[in-house]
C-alpha cells in the first residue's frame, strides 16, 4: 500500500504539489474575501436598517400632515360645508343687486338667463370647492343629491321682480338664506346617513 502511494506521487508529483500550494492560497485568499464579503454584508444590512428606520420615520411626520390638513371627523366636514353656504349667501344677495341695478328687467327671458349663469357658476364653484375635501372616503361634493343652483334662481328671479322696497335688503338675505337653509339641511342629513 506505501509503495502504490509513492508510486502515485511520484508519477504525479510536481503536479500535485502546485495543486494542494494552488487550494491552499485559493483557501486563503478566499477566506479574506469571504471575510471582506461578510463585513461588506453586515455595513450593508446596518445602512439598510437605517434608511428603513428614517422612512418610517418620514411616513409618519408625512402622515400626522395629511391627517392635519384634511377634515377627518364629521364635524369638521360639516364646518366646512357651513362656511360655503355662508358665502353662497352673501354672494347671491350680491348676485340679486347686481341684476337689479345692471339689467333691463323689461326683458325677463335675459334676465332670467343671467340669473341661471350667475347661479349655476356659483354652484360648480361650491361643488369644485369641496371635491377637494374627503370624509368618509368621499369628497364632500359626492354628498349633494340635486342641483340645488335651480331653486336659488328662482328665488333670486323672485326677489328681483319683488317691487316691494320696504325692508328688501332684509328680506332678500332673510329669503335667500331660508332657501340655503333647506338646501344645507338636505346636504347635512346626506352627510349624517354615510
Amino acid at each position: 500500500m506505501e509503495l502504490t502511494v509513492i508510486k502515485v506521487l511520484e508519477d504525479l508529483g510536481i503536479a500535485a504539489a502546485v495543486c494542494v500550494v494552488f487550494l491552499w492560497i485559493a483557501y486563503r485568499n478566499n477566506k479574506s474575501l469571504i471575510g471582506v464579503l461578510v463585513k461588506s454584508n453586515s455595513d450593508n444590512a446596518k445602512k439598510l436598517s437605517e434608511v428603513t428606520e428614517s422612512s418610517k420615520e418620514n411616513n409618519q411626520l408625512l402622515l400626522r400632515v395629511v391627517e392635519a390638513l384634511r377634515p377627518a371627523t364629521l364635524l369638521q366636514s360639516q364646518k366646512v360645508a357651513s362656511l360655503a353656504f355662508d358665502y353662497c349667501v352673501s354672494r347671491t344677495c350680491e348676485i340679486v343687486h347686481e341684476v337689479k341695478n345692471q339689467n333691463h328687467l323689461r326683458n325677463e327671458s335675459n334676465t332670467q338667463e343671467k340669473i341661471n349663469t350667475q347661479c349655476k357658476g356659483l354652484y360648480q364653484y361650491v361643488l369644485l370647492s369641496l371635491s377637494s375635501i374627503p370624509y368618509s372616503n368621499k369628497s364632500l361634493d359626492k354628498y349633494f343629491e340635486s342641483e340645488w343652483w335651480l331653486n336659488i334662481a328662482k328665488v333670486v328671479h323672485d326677489e328681483v321682480y319683488n317691487n316691494d322696497s320696504k325692508g328688501s335688503e332684509e328680506r332678500i338675505k332673510k329669503n335667500v338664506k331660508a332657501a340655503y337653509d333647506v338646501i344645507e339641511n338636505e346636504f347635512m342629513n346626506e352627510l349624517n346617513r354615510k
